[in-house]
């Protein structure tokens, strides 16, 4: 199966390059986590299967995380 590429992710790229370059000066290691995920609720009844987007599953964000020795 195939998976689209996040469009959130993809337009938002080169911040995320940015804020990486611009803490590295600060600090020895940084990584950035982005998610962007959207759910899917599968219903089957005795009249049919419906499928659809849900929001209880679907998550957008990041984490950015630094570590310095000193």
């Amino acid at each position: 199966m195939k998976v689209k590429e996040s469009s959130f992710i993809k337009e938002n790229k080169p911040l995320f390059k940015k804020l990486v370059d611009s803490l590295l000066k600060e600090y020895e290691y940084v990584s950035v986590f982005v998610n962007d995920s959207i759910g899917k609720s599968y219903s089957v009844s005795k009249s049919g299967i419906s499928i659809s987007e849900s929001e209880l599953n679907t998550t957008r964000g990041y984490v950015v995380k630094v570590y310095d020795r000193g």
